[in-house]
């Protein structure tokens, strides 16, 4: 008989432990589903719309220095696009030649270096200002027979970003009159940063919808070491979730040598005609805080008042009699994605199914089709996993710290979390559970190991709320199994993650 135990350590500077027991949300498998989703939704809309996959990509080509333009065009030849976006364009010929080259044989003038290239004609081309000085390209582009506002994008960063951001929100985007909108370029920041999430008042994320984190991929730097700024997703597509639009794929191709100091981003859109908004397909139980206390996540962002009423969640307990657990509130949190659920209580190690109804997808009608899927109630073995009473039951070195706040994060359950303080050092907190009295299931392969961890980085912020780019610290948890005799059995890590929100792992 073996026993077998598990140490769990933390290296870096923020997270929160209060989902040590949800199993881990695999994004190739809702990635999957999000592929199947244009057969699904004609299979039951009567009079279904046409569905159409358009692809579109950007490039930042880094004025040429790294490659001509005629073997950047070549490449981008191979892609198969429809439209695409370029930044750092150096002159008049090297714009020329990658339009021969890849045959997308329309376009506009160039802008601050930056131009939007199609296979069809464009109409209605214009520059727009921004408050910096800077400034968007707008052009209607005809996609498969789709009328759709393509807006070329290379945006400032920190305050300068956010300025420009708020007079796209605020003043460009209400003058379009198209539903179908799409922004596509270098945003110069990622998903959560304040210039983002002024845009996302109003759009929608395609690499967020397709489950992919900030730090998960890169697209910038191409070349060289990271350095300060870190890794960083900042080639980006956002849309307008009322246009009845929807990205399928995101790809990233690797390149050697590498044309720019940027990667190139080709995604696939899925569009409707006439615009039709799918509700919510699918949702996976994320996390389970406790016995009173769960979160759901939608495979696409939801209408927050339509997610927000109890009504729509009904929750039966499989396997035998029992209590019936009541949905008593639920909140939608900021990444819209995902629902909070305040509950009465579950009995820990019982299963149960999580019915949802007729929530609505952002910018859509239509409610979603009655899906169950079900979870445990689990109990978390570590001790002290939110750092709700300080740093007890755990061994630290560095700066580690228990805060309840530390500029834009707070703590995503409780009133607490982990932090690495602010010496520039690496901190870590370890923590050792046994797994003695779970001996005898574990031999016989009848047991399985939930882990997880929700990971976040934090920003200097100014006081009105702007924010500022800054080399900031990045999280990782891992998990090392031994058995009774000391020996390691697998060694698991998240790798280290800079969100600047709270991410699930």
């Amino acid at each position: 008989m073996s026993a077998v135990f598990v140490v769990f350590s933390i290296v870096g500077l923020k997270f929160n432990f209060e989902s040590i027991q949800v199993s881990r949300f695999i994004h190739p498998v809702f990635l999957s589903i999000l592929l199947l989703l244009p057969l699904r939704a004609a299979a039951w809309q009567d009079g279904a719309p046409r569905r159409s996959v358009v692809r579109l990509a950007t490039y930042n080509v880094h004025g040429g220095l790294e490659a001509s333009p005629r073997v950047v065009g070549r490449f981008l030849a191979g892609l198969n696009l429809d439209l695409l976006s370029l930044q750092e364009v150096p002159d008049q010929d090297y714009l020329a030649m990658v339009a021969a080259e890849t045959g997308l044989d329309y376009f506009t003038p160039t802008d601050r270096f930056k131009v939007v290239l199609a296979r069809q004609p464009l109409e209605g081309v214009e520059r727009i200002p921004l408050p910096t000085g800077r400034g968007v390209i707008r052009a209607t582009a005809m996609l498969r027979g789709v009328p759709v506002s393509i807006y070329g994008i290379h945006n400032s960063w920190d305050q300068s970003g956010d300025r420009e951001n708020r007079h796209i929100v605020n003043e460009i985007l209400p003058a379009d009159a198209n539903p179908r909108k799409i922004l596509l370029g270098d945003f110069n920041d990622e998903h959560y940063s304040t210039q983002n999430i002024i845009l996302e008042s109003a759009l929608n994320d395609a690499w967020t919808d397709l489950g992919v984190r900030p730090g998960e991929r890169t697209t910038w730097p191409a070349t060289g070491f990271a350095g300060a700024e870190g890794h960083q997703l900042i080639d980006l597509l956002m849309y307008d979730p009322a246009g009845g639009m929807f990205p399928v794929d995101a790809h990233i191709p690797k390149l050697a040598p590498v044309l720019s100091d940027h990667r190139p981003v080709v995604f696939s859109m899925m569009l409707t005609e006439p615009i039709f908004v799918d509700p919510p397909q699918d949702f996976i139980v994320d996390a389970v805080f406790g016995s009173e206390l769960l979160e759901l996540r939608f495979d696409r962002e939801v209408d927050p008042a339509s997610a927000a009423r109890p009504e729509r969640y009904s929750i039966r307990r499989l396997g035998g009699a029992g209590p019936a657990v009541e949905v008593l509130r639920a909140r939608v949190d900021r990444h819209r994605r995902r629902v909070r659920l305040r509950t009465s209580a579950h009995e820990p190690g019982e299963t149960y199914e999580l019915i949802v109804a007729g929530v609505v997808a952002r910018g859509g009608e239509t409610g979603m089709r009655a899906t169950g899927r079900t979870y445990a109630c689990l109990t978390n073995l570590l001790l002290n996993p939110g750092a709700e009473a300080g740093l007890t039951d755990w061994e630290v070195s560095g700066a580690l710290e228990a805060v309840t706040g530390l500029t834009q994060l707070e703590a995503y359950s409780g009133d607490s979390f982990f932090a690495g303080g602010a010496a520039d050092v690496a901190s870590r907190a370890t923590q050792s559970v046994s797994l003695q009295s779970f001996a005898d299931p574990i031999d016989q392969g009848r047991v399985t190991l939930h882990l997880g961890a929700w990971l976040a980085a934090a920003y200097l912020i100014f006081p009105g709320g702007e924010s500022r780019a800054e080399p900031y610290d990045e999280a990782e948890v891992s998990f090392t199994l031994h058995d009774a005799a000391g020996r390691e059995l697998r060694a698991i890590a998240s790798g280290k993650h800079d969100t600047l929100y709270w991410w699930p792992w």
